[in-house]
């Protein structure tokens, strides 16, 4: 992906136009990717009405996703044979998924949202 490419996918997009109270009916959740803070992409879609929302910059230490990663490259580097990893990769990611526990995977999740946050009931309701 380019800026270019993103922006004819953003044109592509029908987004729907502000509502009779001037309020936006679309809203555009936006990673942090250098190209779509473009002032020819934030403009476009401002122009249109579309609420831009970027998301928080990342962070490794708030994402959980890395800490499984971390897990299981572990897992990889120790128990999957480098046979396995050059003839059938898929099948040795799947056995090192396996490596990460159900348990370590709450934990994951529920260290990456801080307490007091929005989505805290929703954590607590997913993993229990």
């Amino acid at each position: 992906m380019n800026a270019a490419i993103f922006l004819a996918w953003i044109k592509s997009i029908k987004w729907n136009p502000y509502d009779r109270r001037r309020l936006p009916n679309s809203v555009c959740f936006l990673d942090n990717v250098n190209y779509q803070h473009m002032t020819a992409v934030l403009s476009y879609l401002r122009r249109l009405g579309v609420k831009v929302i970027h998301n928080a910059r990342y962070n490794p230490r708030s994402a959980a996703i890395e800490a499984a990663f971390g897990e299981m490259k572990k897992y990889v580097k120790y128990h999957i044979p480098l046979w396995l990893w050059n003839h059938n990769p898929k099948a040795a990611l799947r056995i090192a998924m396996r490596s990460v526990s159900s348990e370590n995977a709450r934990a994951y999740f529920r260290a990456s949202v801080s307490k007091g946050h929005p989505f805290d009931e929703v954590v607590d309701e997913a993993v229990g």
